[in-house]
């Protein structure tokens, strides 16, 4: 790992473990009075830098720990300072680059509480459900995904036929952070707050937004007059500022968790503010969200605030509605209106350049600092797990099982795939709210890669022309597959369910720590097949299994010719899939059939010969010396496997693994562990040293590892 990878990985801890406090913690010392105006009130006024990266939801391999250590908080701070500096980092070859350290304002330290999320109510640290029904639009900085007027995304957009199609902070409506509700981001943190006795005035950096907000009890507007920030009324509670506020037009989100997702509209919408001043350098700020037609209950964050002895800056911008740089109206003759950047606070380091002010998202500039921003969340949510030795319910019972030792952490581990020459192991959570992990064979620490909340695709039209465009949303990733590359950069195919019955196609850069994925395409299932299992095959297609317990078969992708059935595939429940290198052999796991079939690819005639191994093969792998690991599980019927998933009843179930010679089909049986309240039901098995891990499902938050025989 040289130094740019350890910068890295520890600077962008602090994407997914900065955390604010919470009214509790940040409440001023008993001693400690606020200074006040003349009218008694306190007095709130100043620039109030409110930047951090903390995360909006808890990471979920924080579970219900609401703060962190104080181990952890010091590795987030070491971390964050890191990740500013690395920006510094010369881009790709071909890459014009992106903005560098000198324009980024993320925060650099813990709050005092070391909360983990901005979230405080609910307790768990996450946004409620969302409605049914309720509208929810996605969007993409690579590409602009399908959808109708009126855009209520911060950032992106659905086409570029007019400004109506861009995202509000694109025109310059609205500003990605400056809300209301305001959300710390990236750069441009700032809001200075003046205050009279009858009027407030919340003024923001970012988009150069002023609210004035009357004190003097007057009514709401009547609910026909609609603001794209809404209609803010103010009171005093004791010494804390209330602002209220609704009418919000219906061309806004009910919520943005990020700026590119938008959650319900803004007609229905109440949200309530909150400023405190807690100490002579800290405003608590905290807003409530109160929308029953979008999210099933309210919710609370709270950010704390602190005091800047630097002026706002003017991020100036051209007249409301008009598009920012040029985009959609330069080919229409109108001119490009330009985007002023501010000018940053502070002084330039020793030999430091501002560098970047091209627009984000679109070339090279973009895809380099989407890439950057997929690698902060990356391993933000890896460290996050790391921290905390893995999940944190998983991890405190951890112990071996006798002879059988275990990696914990990661939840149904369906698949299991190895990134070469390295230590890190893909894993697939086979879930309704599924996710792609790695773990690394070193230590067994486990965290997140995809989905995260600031993944950005990039989409390659030329090879998956015919995918509709990323879905994050009910991602349960089951088959894996990986086509090795050049420089540490690979081909995923995943397997999913869900949102859509597809593979999925991800680059998979292995040249940091750990591995970042970037959403590359897709091919969508023909009608009616049930995907499995999946196998990358020369000339850049893949294969997959479409499986049915009595009838299934093999279907083949290739990039110009799209789908096509296998010759000769159809047997009973075939499942696992791996192709010879020379991609002349398929080897499938036959589930219905209790065996290991070999299958012709290409040849005449169609070749099928197989060795039954006693058990349900689930899945396949290739062992380093060349042999084949089948592994799977067995029940006195299927029924008694469904069963152990489904209720838990597993009596009489266990989980096999057998090596199979992939030439004379030779099988020995080397793995019998009998399905326990720890581990219930195995699916894979792949060799990683001298241990062989087998992955599970039916809720298993662990994989089992066993010696090699």
């Amino acid at each position: 790992m040289n130094r740019r990878h350890l910068v890295l990985t520890a600077a962008v801890v602090v994407a997914g473990l900065l955390a604010p406090g919470v009214a509790g913690a940040q409440a001023p010392a008993a001693e400690w009075e606020p200074p006040r105006l003349p009218d008694g009130r306190p007095d709130l006024q100043g620039v109030w830098d409110f930047r951090t990266a903390t995360p909006l939801e808890r990471p979920e391999a924080l579970a219900e720990r609401a703060t962190l250590t104080d181990e952890e908080a010091a590795a987030v701070e070491f971390g964050a300072t890191a990740f500013q500096r690395a920006a510094d980092a010369q881009p790709p070859e071909g890459s014009v680059g992106a903005y560098n350290a000198f324009w980024l304002d993320f925060g650099t330290t813990v709050t005092d509480d070391r909360r983990s999320s901005l979230i405080v109510d609910p307790p768990d640290g996450r946004l409620p459900d969302v409605v049914e029904g309720a509208l929810r639009h996605d969007g993409s900085l690579d590409v602009d995904l399908p959808g109708e007027r009126p855009v209520r995304l911060r950032s992106a957009g659905i086409g570029a036929d007019g400004p109506e199609d861009r995202g509000l902070a694109e025109r310059c409506i609205l500003g990605f952070n400056s809300g209301p509700p305001m959300m710390p981001s990236a750069y441009n943190n700032n809001m200075q707050l003046f205050q009279t006795e009858d009027y407030v005035v919340i003024l923001n950096e970012m988009v150069h937004d002023a609210r004035i907000v009357p004190l003097d009890g007057r009514p709401h507007m009547p609910d026909a007059i609609r603001h794209w920030t809404g209609d803010a009324r103010g009171s005093w509670e004791g010494d804390t500022l209330v602002v209220e506020s609704r009418n919000f037009s219906d061309r806004t989100a009910s919520f943005d968790p990020s700026a590119l997702t938008a959650l319900g509209t803004g007609s229905t919408l109440r949200l309530t503010e909150r400023f405190t001043r807690v100490a002579e350098d800290t405003l608590l700020y905290e807003y409530t969200v109160d929308d029953p037609a979008t999210f099933t209950r309210p919710f609370t964050a709270a950010v704390p605030m602190r005091a800047s002895a630097m002026p706002g800056f003017e991020g100036a911008r051209p007249p409301r509605g008009a598009p920012a740089g040029g985009g959609t109206t330069r080919g229409g003759g109108r001119g490009d209106a330009g985007l002023r950047v501010r000018l940053p606070r502070g002084q330039l380091r020793d030999g430091q350049r501002p560098v970047g002010r091209a627009r984000r998202g679109r070339g090279a500039v973009g895809r380099h600092w989407m890439k950057m921003r997929v690698r902060i969340a990356t391993v933000s949510l890896f460290a996050v797990t790391a921290l905390v030795g893995g999940a944190a319910p998983a991890a405190a019972q951890c112990e071996p099982d006798g002879d059988v030792e275990f990696v914990c952490g990661p939840i149904s581990p369906e698949d299991l795939v190895a990134v070469p020459e390295t230590p890190w192991v893909v894993v697939s959570s086979m879930e309704d709210d599924g996710y792609l992990s790695v773990t690394d064979s070193r230590d067994h620490t486990s965290g997140r890669v995809y989905p995260v909340e600031t993944s950005e695709p990039r989409h390659d039209t030329a090879t998956y022309g015919a995918c509709p465009g990323p879905v994050t949303t009910a991602f349960r990733p089951h088959g894996l597959s990986l086509r090795a590359g050049d420089g540490g950069v690979h081909t995923l195919y995943v397997v999913r369910h869900g949102a859509r019955e597809s593979v999925e196609v991800f680059e998979l850069d292995a040249s940091g720590a750990p591995p970042a994925l970037t959403w590359v395409g897709c091919a969508v299932a023909p009608e009616g097949v049930s995907l499995n299992s999946v196998a990358a095959l020369p000339g850049g297609g893949f294969g997959v299994t479409n499986f049915n317990i009595e009838e299934g078969q093999l279907w083949e992708w290739q990039p110009e010719a799209g789908w096509s059935e296998v010759p000769g595939s159809t047997t009973a429940g075939p499942n696992g899939l791996v192709a010879s290198p020379d991609g002349r052999w398929f080897y499938i796991g036959g589930w219905g059939t209790q065996s290991l079939i070999r299958l012709s690819r290409g040849q005449t005639p169609v070749q099928v010969d197989s060795v039954e191994v006693g058990f349900n093969v689930d899945n396949v792998r290739f062992a380093p010396d060349g042999s084949l690991l089948a592994a799977g599980h067995r029940g006195e019927t299927p029924d008694a496997i469904f069963a152990c998933v489904i209720e838990g009843e597993c009596d009489g179930v266990s989980s096999r693994v057998a090596v199979v010679d992939p030439d004379s089909l030779a099988a020995e049986e080397i793995v019998n562990y009998p399905s326990n309240a720890l581990f219930l039901l195995g699916t894979v098995a792949l060799q990683v040293g001298d241990e062989i891990w087998v992955g599970g499902i039916g809720g298993n938050d662990r994989i089992a590892r066993f010696m090699v025989p």
